[in-house]
């Protein structure tokens, strides 16, 4: 998971009922979100986690890396959440 903490802070904000906060995470990643499904799963997720030092983004065939562009697309909306220096 490349958004631990994050993920279970929204969960326990749905379960309070308080919407609000829950919304305002929804917005704070939703475009990080849609950039993990541009390239088949499960690659665009090592890289993200490669980025934030957690893994390899090595992965089998038949899949490959990502392109360069979705790279630093990645990158970037990683950047602008503070999730990578």
């Amino acid at each position: 998971n490349l958004l631990p903490r994050e993920t279970v802070e929204f969960v326990s904000h749905c379960r309070k009922g308080d919407l609000e906060k829950a919304q305002d995470m929804n917005y704070r990643y939703f475009e990080l979100m849609k950039g993990l499904f541009v390239e088949p799963n499960p690659v665009p997720v090592k890289q993200a986690l490669k980025y934030a030092g957690r893994c390899e983004s090595e992965v089998r065939l038949p899949l490959c890396e990502m392109s360069n562009k979705n790279q630093d697309r990645l990158k970037s909306l990683m950047k602008e959440r503070n999730l990578i220096s």
